[in-house]
């Protein structure tokens, strides 16, 4: 079981990319909503259907923990504040080198 890090360049306010969970091609879309001014997560599938839309990026928190849903990857993404203070990442707080990042925990 492997712990990967998601490389979130979060440089403009939507960001989509790639990645293989578990053997399988996922996009994992992050937007910043000003309005609420917090960070949120969308899964879809490698064609674009949506699995998950809408899940905060909160420190400490498994934004994946309470769906089931089909076609999901079986691991877990995991929310690290990387300076153990728990709060919400501002806008420019949370991706890759910055205060507020997001694992992937592989269930295999």
């Amino acid at each position: 079981m492997a712990m990967i890090e998601i490389p979130v360049n979060t440089s403009d306010p939507r960001v989509i990319l790639t990645c293989t969970l578990d053997g399988v091609s996922y996009r994992l879309r992050f937007v910043w909503n000003s309005r609420e001014e917090a960070w949120e997560m969308d899964l879809l599938t490698d064609t674009e259907r949506t699995l998950i839309a809408g899940m905060k990026i909160l420190p400490g928190w498994v934004p994946n923990r309470n769906y089931v849903v089909a076609n999901m990857p079986p691991g877990k993404f995991i929310v690290v504040d990387t300076e153990g203070t728990n709060e919400p990442p501002g806008r420019d707080e949370f991706g890759y080198g910055k205060r507020v990042k997001i694992f992937y925990n592989e269930a295999a």
